[in-house]
């Protein structure tokens, strides 16, 4: 019968990799449940040194490059599903995929729509589809259409720039405070339909408000780009042959360093003369050159990792790491409770209360302290995340075994 991969079956390294990417995604994302998606810059509330070192920090060496990672997962491993359903039930492969899919981009959904309007599950869930009508074009056609999604957004940008009602941009920056303002009241002292009232039409306006289809486009792009890398690693069986091939692991991750040092400092050079209201040459120098420190980067993580865990006592010490990879979608969903519980009135009230420097440590703090061991005392009596779990039995139609005694 197919079913979900055996724990025996599991590729240790990805889980590695997807630990990381959970503590990556937690530190940009929590931020956003304490400001206001309309606050164009928080050095007004904030001003102090070290929130400013932060803020810089995190958006250059942070900033999208750990949902590059999540979405190069995810590449590699619709292969490694697609392979092993195809072994196990070449009839009903596409059939199940589909299910899985279908019910990561409801539950995305609901996420966003309810919770947080930040949800990545559903263009996953999406993009999803896009992968598997790719699934047997020739690498090459695949290297063709990355790079084709690196200059997606500029494109985007240069008809945007061109079309712009100029009417429209100036209503929206003039309103943007007092939205500003809204949202605060809301999610300082707002009850929890108001808070999800807010969530909704903050999940509405990304796509369908002033500058979605830009938006759209660009994340759109940037998603495409990471997860085509990625299934070109797992049809190359990548992550398999690390430990056989160091040397290679080796030279890609220095010259990810050079490369990604040389485009960060290039992206930090353009950030400090970018104007994103009255668009100019910079403003595409500095998309470009934050797409190719997105990749790049990402890559030189990804390898470092790969070449500590090459060694015993550091694949030991970063198991707890490993076992949260093993809980992505728990993990995830757990990260909006936390974010949630610590700014919403009905929790700890901290909205708006929180710099930068504060939300990086606590971000940290949870992910070492409650993430990690919980993910670990999890995992020692069942054999996946209970949402996995749900998952799991929703896309095959029946329970698996859930507890490690219990497993044959």
């Amino acid at each position: 019968m197919e079913g979900p991969v055996a724990p025996s079956e599991r590729i240790a390294e990805i889980d590695y990799v997807r630990g990381l990417a959970l503590l990556g995604i937690f530190i940009m994302n929590l931020p956003t449940f304490t400001f206001s998606v309309w606050q164009m810059d928080t050095a007004a509330e904030f001003p102090g040194h070290l929130d400013r070192i932060v803020e810089s920090m995190r958006d250059l060496f942070i900033q999208g490059k750990f949902n590059a990672m999540f979405s190069f997962l995810f590449g590699v491993g619709f292969t490694i599903q697609m392979e092993r359903l195809t072994q196990a039930r070449p009839d009903a492969a596409t059939s199940i995929y589909l299910r899985r899919v279908a019910i990561l981009f409801g539950l995305g959904l609901l996420h966003g729509c309810v919770f947080w309007a930040g949800d990545i599950l559903h263009l996953y869930a999406a993009m999803g589809l896009l992968l598997l009508a790719l699934r047997r074009v020739p690498v090459r056609w695949l290297v063709v259409l990355i790079a084709f999604s690196m200059v997606v957004p500029t494109i985007s940008r240069l008809l945007h720039d061109h079309f712009e009602n100029q009417a429209l941009l100036q209503s929206f920056f003039a309103n943007a405070d007092a939205d500003a303002a809204r949202e605060v009241a809301i999610f300082q002292h707002g009850s929890v339909i108001d808070g999800v009232q807010r969530t909704f039409e903050t999940f509405q306006y990304s796509y369908f408000g002033f500058n979605g289809t830009h938006r759209f486009a660009v994340i759109f792009s940037e998603i495409l780009t990471t997860m085509l890398i990625g299934l070109i690693a797992g049809r190359g069986r990548w992550f398999e042959k690390v430990s056989r091939y160091p040397e290679i692991v080796i030279r890609v991750n220095n010259w990810a360093f050079i490369i990604g040092a040389v485009a960060l400092l290039l992206l930090h050079i353009a950030s400090q003369h970018v104007n994103f209201r009255s668009p100019n040459g910079i403003t595409y120098f500095y998309g470009y050159s934050s797409r190719i420190s997105r990749v790049v980067v990402m890559i030189f993580y990804v390898t470092a990792l790969l070449r500590l865990i090459q060694s015993t006592r550091w694949r030991l010490w970063l198991q707890p790491v490993a076992n949260a990879g093993r809980m992505p979608l728990t993990n995830y969903l757990f990260q909006t409770f936390l974010g949630l519980l610590l700014f919403r009135p009905w929790g700890f009230g901290l909205y708006g209360r929180v710099g930068p420097a504060a939300c990086l440590a606590i971000a940290v703090g949870l992910y070492l302290v409650v993430q990690l061991p919980l993910s670990t005392l999890w995992l020692r009596g069942y054999r996946f995340g209970p949402l996995e779990y749900l998952w799991r039995a929703a896309t095959y139609g029946y329970w698996p075994t859930m507890r490690r005694s219990q497993a044959g």
